[in-house]
This record gives C-alpha cells, sequence and structure tokens, in this order.
C-alpha cells in the first residue's frame, strides 16, 4: 500500500510543476511535458485497481530512466564545465534523486493486494 501512496504522492508533485511550467511560473523548459506524462503514468499506476507487480514495475522502470538520465546529464554538464550552480546542473541532480528515491521505494516499499495480515475484513 506505501508503494501505491508513494506512485501518488509523486502524480501530484510531477503533476503541479508540470502546471507550474505550463503556466509559466516555473521554467521547465521542454521538460514540461514529460513530467505530465509521468505524472499521468503515476497515477495510473498508483490506483486500486492495479496489482502490485504492474505498480512496483512502473515506478522501478520511471525510476531507472529518471535515474539514468540525470547522470548522463550531470556527467555532460560537467564535461562542458557548466558551473555547479546552473539551472541545469541542479536539474540533473533533482533527476537523480527522483529517480534514486523511485527506484529503491519500488525495491523495498510494500505494495499488497489484500488486507494485511491479521486484519478482520476478508477480500
Amino acid at each position: 500500500m506505501l508503494l501505491r501512496t508513494y506512485a501518488r504522492i509523486v502524480a501530484l508533485v510531477l503533476g503541479v510543476a508540470a502546471l507550474a511550467g505550463a503556466l509559466g511560473w516555473v521554467a521547465l523548459g521542454k521538460g514540461t511535458p514529460l513530467y505530465l506524462f509521468t505524472a499521468i503514468v503515476f497515477a495510473y499506476a498508483g490506483g486500486r485497481w492495479r496489482d502490485a507487480e504492474f505498480t512496483r514495475a512502473v515506478v522501478g522502470s520511471f525510476g531507472a530512466f529518471y535515474l539514468a538520465s540525470g547522470l548522463i546529464l550531470a556527467v555532460v554538464f560537467g564535461g562542458l564545465e557548466f558551473p555547479f550552480g546552473s539551472g541545469a546542473y541542479v536539474m540533473a541532480l533533482g533527476l537523480v534523486i527522483v529517480g534514486g528515491v523511485s527506484t529503491v521505494c519500488a525495491r523495498v516499499l510494500p505494495c499488497e493486494d489484500g488486507p494485511p495480515e491479521g486484519s478482520p475484513r476478508k477480500g
């Protein structure tokens, strides 16, 4: 259940970020559609009607995507000698953090389909 909650929270945060980028409140550049797409996928995966393995696979695969793309961008920006405080470098590190946390959460957080053990409810 915790993994579904994590997926819903990430969907909400990315959806708000995409909305703020689309309205021009935050400078996301061309990443706004990617954040919106990821928010929609995370919201779909966090729905109760999906099985646990599907939710785990979606959160883990998007986490690995963000982790790899953030690491690649950080290495490229470092090789191009961008200043460490620049917006592009900070964005790359943010992708690494979100990707790493999502990948770890997909592996360790429980995501049961039924009620917990010892629960009086059946089914």
